[in-house]
């Protein structure tokens, strides 16, 4: 089954008070961070974006389809629904891992493994997990597209991952690279 990595850095930053996508961390931008690691791995990712800077880089790897979407500041929905109206025609099955761009500490082989256990598993939804708390990334099947173009305003996801609670496969990962950067205390 063909995946697709979709890459949400679209975020408008209201806590971090200016782009935080574009803060230089640890040398670089801070949605390089775990973008880079994606293109060595995946060979197809869709990264949704609202940034000129951003979608200048990555529009250099043949890989990437970057996808402009000037409508995100109304809610993560719209980036979702922007990715998915992508997708639209793309034959089914597929599945669709969704990363957001400000979690630099993920690792790539959790991407793989969340994906390596939802195929063992013959799941079609999973989400990281680490302790109590869930977070990104998400696997959703193809056969949940439908529910994701439903999603309204900030909705994301987590919103169909509950509502389908018993079929989601959970898979462990470190605390570290669950956190995601909100606040400049985050880094």
């Amino acid at each position: 089954m063909k995946t697709y990595i979709i890459y949400l850095a679209a975020g408008n930053s209201h806590r971090f008070y200016e782009n935080k996508l574009l803060y230089t961390f640890q040398g670089k931008p801070l949605y390089q961070h775990t973008f880079t690691k994606l293109i060595a791995s995946f060979d197809d990712i869709i990264v949704v974006t609202q940034y000129p800077e951003i979608r200048q880089f990555v529009c250099q790897y043949q890989q990437v389809h970057c996808l402009f979407n000037e409508q995100c500041k109304m809610g993560l929905s719209y980036s979702i629904k922007t990715a998915l109206q992508f997708l639209e025609n793309v034959p089914r099955p597929f599945e669709m891992v969704f990363v957001v761009a400000d979690q630099p500490n993920l690792k790539i082989s959790s991407i793989q493994r969340l994906v390596m256990t939802a195929h063992f598993k013959h799941a079609r939804l999973a989400s990281m997990k680490s302790h109590c708390r869930c977070g990104n990334p998400t696997l959703f099947h193809s056969d949940f597209y439908e529910e994701l173009m439903m999603l309204s305003a900030d909705q994301g996801g987590r919103v169909i991952l509950k509502a389908h609670d018993k079929e989601v496969i959970m898979v462990d990962i470190d605390d570290d690279e669950l956190c995601d950067i909100d606040e400049k205390s985050d880094l």
